[in-house]
């Protein structure tokens, strides 16, 4: 494992144990830890970096203990982070009751933002919202040695109020590169925030309701920054083809001799052009995400376009050389009753076009799947709709795989047990938590636990 720091490193007074509840190659790859770790790159603060690596505490700079911390800041985006968080905690002797707990305890993210109840009884503090903006101030309040003035300092200045970014503060981008990450020793940036879409289903929207863009001559400056540790510039963003200048951000980076990469892009924003672009910055396959082949459930999810648009996407990116497919679906979208055969159809349609191509140049292109299922999460417009059962998924999958694998399409599938806890941690309070807290305390499993707490709070929707 190799790592550049774009900024300095500190040994300052006041300890700080930046953790994510995941391994180093996921947190490192987080824009949200990475912000992290850039407000903490104080001649204040003595920073070290924790994470959840093979059921044990792992840190690359191993500069102190988790527990020998003066303060303890977690970011927590997913769901089952928590239960991480809370056995990092415990392998590292740290107390769970604030009362009884020396050290200063804090986390902010999505999570807490959108399920505040869940760990109000762990945490000294939870920061909602955005953090661009305030870092100054939450450096000044932190530099605290008392605890309890911390504390106080903090819910004086934010209390339980959602923060909003500064709308002239920078984007998040990252401050330590690594030959160990999802991104392999890419410089990210994040380019724009929010949706314009507002899908149903989807979290963004409420987490962040207005789409924002970082201006092109903002975003250069901090490319260029980049480019001196790395040619790989990756462009984050929930829909990177929704920013009104994204032909033009790719062309600097090209030109500057740099590589963009994208995540998943919106089909219905894709050109030609935008197309041509993505070729020549070294990408071969195209990711895109229709969620659902019925096209009347596609477009209640805001996703007005037919069958034959996606096959002409593709057909576009042939043409220009780009011969990988990724297509994202979910099974158990409400309405969708015929889904897994209307999956099946497109493919087959899909994979009709794929032959032609390979009759005519001598190379097949590939098509993947990633299907995941419909978790109804609080906030979005769907969160009282119902999330199928383990059955269901798998006849789903078995399904997909016995038509599309013969064919050589590959289909990758989530985990129900994440996806039980995805429901369960988005919904429950502190209460629920002290009994899964009990089981952590006694290495006991979670899993039944958590199934009973998902009949239990199911039914009651």
């Amino acid at each position: 494992m190799n790592e550049k720091f774009v900024h300095t490193a500190y040994k300052g007074n006041v300890k700080i144990a930046v953790c994510y509840g995941e391994s180093y190659k996921a947190g490192m790859s987080s824009l949200a830890y990475q912000k992290l770790i850039e407000l903490f790159l104080s001649e204040d603060f003595f920073m070290s970096r924790f994470f959840f690596e093979k059921n044990t505490v792992y840190s690359p700079d191993n500069f102190f203990k988790l527990n020998q911390a003066n303060i303890i800041v977690f970011t927590i985006s997913f769901e089952p982070d928590v239960i991480n968080a809370l056995k990092m905690l415990l392998l590292s002797n740290v107390e769970l009751e604030n009362a009884r707990r020396k050290q200063t305890l804090i986390c902010g993210g999505i999570l807490p933002t959108l399920n505040p109840k869940l760990l109000e009884t762990v945490f000294d503090f939870q920061y909602f919202g955005e953090i661009e903006g305030n870092e100054n101030k939450i450096r000044q309040i932190l530099k605290i040695k008392s605890k309890t003035e911390i504390l106080d300092s903090l819910n004086s200045a934010f209390g339980k109020n959602i923060q909003k970014a500064e709308e002239k503060a920078p984007p998040p981008h990252s401050v330590i590169l690594s030959s160990d990450t999802i991104f392999n020793d890419a410089f990210l940036v994040e380019i724009s925030r929010g949706c314009k879409f507002n899908c149903p289903f989807c979290l963004i929207g409420s987490y962040y309701p207005d789409f924002r863009q970082w201006p092109f001559e903002t975003l250069c400056n901090i490319i260029d920054t980049g480019l001196k540790y790395s040619s790989k510039i990756g462009l984050v963003s929930a829909l990177p083809n929704s920013h009104s200048d994204i032909l033009k951000i790719v062309e600097y980076i090209l030109k500057k001799g740099g590589k963009p990469s994208f995540s998943s892009i919106r089909l219905e924003l894709i050109t030609e052009e935008f197309i041509k672009i993505l070729k020549s910055s070294g990408q071969n396959t195209l990711t895109i995400a229709p969620e659902t082949a019925d096209i009347e459930v596609r477009k209640k999810i805001g996703k007005v376009y037919t069958d034959e648009k996606i096959i002409n996407i593709l057909n576009l990116s042939l043409k220009h050389g780009i011969h990988n497919f990724k297509l994202y679906f979910m099974a158990g979208l409400p309405g969708d009753i015929n889904a897994e055969n209307e999956i099946i159809k497109l493919c087959k349609k899909i994979r009709e076009q794929l032959l032609i191509y390979a009759k005519k140049t001598g190379i097949m292109p590939g098509l993947s799947l990633d299907i995941s299922l419909f978790v109804p999460k609080p906030g979005t417009k769907w969160e009282n709709e119902i999330m199928q059962n383990e059955v269901f998924y798998k006849n789903f999958i078995n399904n997909i795989n016995k038509n599309l694998a013969p064919l050589g399409i590959k289909t990758k599938k989530d985990n129900y047990n994440i996806s039980i806890s995805q429901y369960v941690l988005s919904r429950i309070d502190s209460k629920y938590l002290k009994e899964i807290i009990t089981l952590l305390k006694d290495n006991k499993p979670i899993k039944r636990k958590l199934k009973l707490i998902f009949k239990e709070i199911k039914n009651t929707l």
